[in-house]
């Protein structure tokens, strides 16, 4: 497995704590994972049947990035105010609760569930419809992470073989379900199609511009850096949770 630099392995729970808004920014945020080449053939470790599919799709999203997302970002990042960007980022992780709470009563986490229901209610009242964490800053509760490619995990399913979604990024079989579970329980998903999609807008930009710093950082062969990457992301994310099943049979 190829060598993760330990002043990086911080970054390796947030990274794969992104779900499908912020998925196409799963090539920048990996890149701040320090890799050793210790030998050409450490890239091709996982295994990639649906390579010849892949390199295409991730070298049009590469072009849409380079085209239409990344220079909005970095306008965005520059024009915009850093605590109008706080809220924003505020905003949207808010509206995020709502599938992280579906996932954890799919796990049957109930007491998490409650955790998590708890700041969304809190930061939805006290904090203006989310715009302030006051539920982290005031009551500790910080924020948790779930997708429904954890849930699959957590009752067993395999990841599957890597695979690159149009515009959405790395991904795998089994991951791929969560862009639709999210849409499934959005809950701006009722309301008027042009608020909905202006709001996707807006969190894809905030998203993008929030991992600028981190674009120069792949090295070597881009595609193999980041598939390499995300699968070990996958198998650290599958581990450390499966770890914590066992925990609770005790």
């Amino acid at each position: 497995m190829l060598a993760i630099d330990a002043k990086y392995k911080v970054l390796v729970p947030l990274a794969t704590s992104i779900r499908a808004p912020k998925r196409l920014l799963h090539i920048v945020l990996i890149a701040a994972i320090s890799v050793s080449y210790q030998a050409s053939s450490a890239l091709e470790e996982f295994s990639d049947p649906l390579a010849a599919i892949n390199r295409p799709v991730y070298s049009f999203n590469k072009a849409v990035d380079a085209i239409f997302l990344k220079p909005i970002a970095v306008l965005y990042r520059n024009v915009t105010p850093r605590f109008l960007k706080n809220a924003i980022s505020n905003l949207f992780s808010n509206l995020d609760e709502v599938q992280v709470v579906a996932n954890d009563l799919l796990q049957l986490d109930f007491a998490q569930a409650g955790r998590d229901g708890g700041r969304f209610a809190i930061n939805s009242t006290l904090g203006v419809g989310g715009l302030f964490d006051v539920a982290n800053e005031w009551f500790g509760i910080h924020k948790h992470n779930e997708g429904f490619g954890r849930t699959l995990a957590h009752w067993g399913v395999a990841p599957g073989p890597y695979l690159v979604l149009p515009v959405v990024g790395p991904s795998t079989l089994r991951e791929s379900g969560d862009a639709f579970f999210e849409f499934l329980v959005d809950p701006l998903r009722d309301q008027d199609a042009a608020l909905e999609d202006r709001s996707r807008s807006v969190s894809a930009i905030d998203s993008r511009a929030s991992y600028l710093i981190l674009d120069d950082l792949v090295s070597g062969d881009e595609y193999l850096f980041v598939r390499t990457m995300y699968m070990q992301l996958i198998e650290y994310r599958d581990s450390d949770q499966a770890v914590s099943n066992n925990l609770t049979d005790f």
